[in-house]
């Protein structure tokens, strides 16, 4: 039954810890979400030069909205005789991101993420939906929990981890380290981005062991 992976992907299997809804706060998430939407689709389109304070064009905020959105849908539908429909929602809802993104790529600066154009955002929207639907179907229906112990760390230290490659980098830097040239594009970076992620996850979860770990 759908219903505990919000739980693991958090590093809290075992604790009911939801994102509660009623269903008028969850409308003005959704309106919102539609909001930051039209502001960044707008911006990108050159329709309006609006750059509001924290927000900018609003891509970061659409995502989070978008996540937002998915976890009060999760909360409503899991585990409570809506598994059919929830499969439903989450998996219309990503193709729909995704056509959107590719639909508008041509008139808004392409798949960009420097730029953080509409096609960027949609489409790790719909990629990132796929992912946890997948994870859902691993997690709660095949209770598959063991196979992501090696990435733990990045659901039980997220902000460690993010932080990590910061002091990564400060030390290559004062030792003069730089990767191959081969290691900076196509193949070879995308070797050198996993290889790093999970380096970084390792570092982590070795000193989670020593009770190390950043809160907010």
């Amino acid at each position: 039954m759908v219903g505990n992976t919000w739980h693991y992907l958090l590093g809290l299997p075992g604790l009911r810890y939801y994102f509660s809804f009623n269903e008028r706060e969850f409308i003005f998430l959704l309106s919102c979400l539609a909001i930051f939407i039209l502001i960044n689709i707008s911006t990108h389109l050159k329709l309006i030069d609006l750059h509001l304070f924290v927000i900018g064009d609003a891509p970061s905020v659409t995502l989070v909205m978008a996540g937002m959105a998915v976890a009060g849908i999760y909360e409503k539908m899991a585990g409570k005789g809506n598994d059919a429909s929830l499969w439903l929602v989450l998996t219309s809802s990503a193709v729909f991101f995704i056509l959107a993104g590719f639909f508008i790529r041509p008139f808004s600066g392409g798949i960009s993420e420097i730029h953080a154009t509409p096609a960027w955002v949609f489409i790790c929207t719909g990629i990132s939906l796929l992912i946890f639907e997948i994870l859902v179907w691993l997690i709660d229906i095949k209770d598959k929990r063991n196979w992501f112990h090696l990435i733990r760390p990045g659901g039980t230290s997220t902000l460690t981890c993010y932080l990590m490659p910061y002091f990564l980098y400060s030390i290559f830097s004062l030792i003069h380290f730089n990767y191959p040239a081969f290691l900076n594009q196509g193949i070879g970076g995308l070797i050198r981005s996993f290889a790093i992620g999970f380096l970084v996850i390792g570092l982590v979860g070795f000193i989670e062991k020593y009770r190390l770990r950043l809160k907010i």
